[in-house]
């Protein structure tokens, strides 16, 4: 994971791919008017995705020592769950590779935490929901503080 993370960390702050992806994140029309090759970058981002879920779930499959289709199911909202706890945005443009490690450090301790104290997995969905929401809500909002001080500092002007 450890390598993994440096080797994507590279690529997303010190390449014209990584600057490309936040761009296309940004504002995709304007990444195209910029000269961005949008539909390659896009292709490439989610060959690598594809690449990394294909190697996550090698990794699992050794870990089970057999090939279970549904095993990894529920593992999508952990991963949303660390990104947004990460301080990715979900409006895109905003995030780095830092923050989703860290966010997936958090989401692997409260798991922990929620198993060993014997919580319901129906009640643990719930609280990882209702912690995805308030992420959310907190990413909009701060959103909408930074939009609002760009138009009064625009008006001062």
């Amino acid at each position: 994971m450890l390598v993994i993370f440096i080797i994507m960390h590279i690529l997303m702050k010190y390449t014209k791919f990584g600057r490309y992806c936040y761009a296309i994140g940004g504002n995709a029309q304007a990444a195209r008017a910029s000269g961005i090759d949008v539909k390659k970058t896009k292709w490439t981002a989610f060959i690598i995705s594809g690449t990394l879920a294909a190697f996550a779930g090698v990794v699992m499959m050794g870990r089970l020592n057999a090939g279970i289709p549904s095993e990894g199911l529920g593992y999508e909202t952990d991963a949303i769950m660390a990104t947004v706890l990460g301080g990715t945005s979900f409006t895109g443009g905003i995030g780095t590779m830092t923050g989703t490690m860290i966010g997936s450090g958090i989401i692997g301790v409260l798991n922990n935490i929620m198993n060993l104290m014997g919580v319901n997995s129906y009640i643990q969905k719930v609280l990882k929901g209702i912690l995805i929401i308030l992420a959310v809500v907190f990413d909009i909002a701060t959103k909408n503080k930074k939009t609002a001080a760009k138009i009064m500092a625009r008006k001062d002007s």
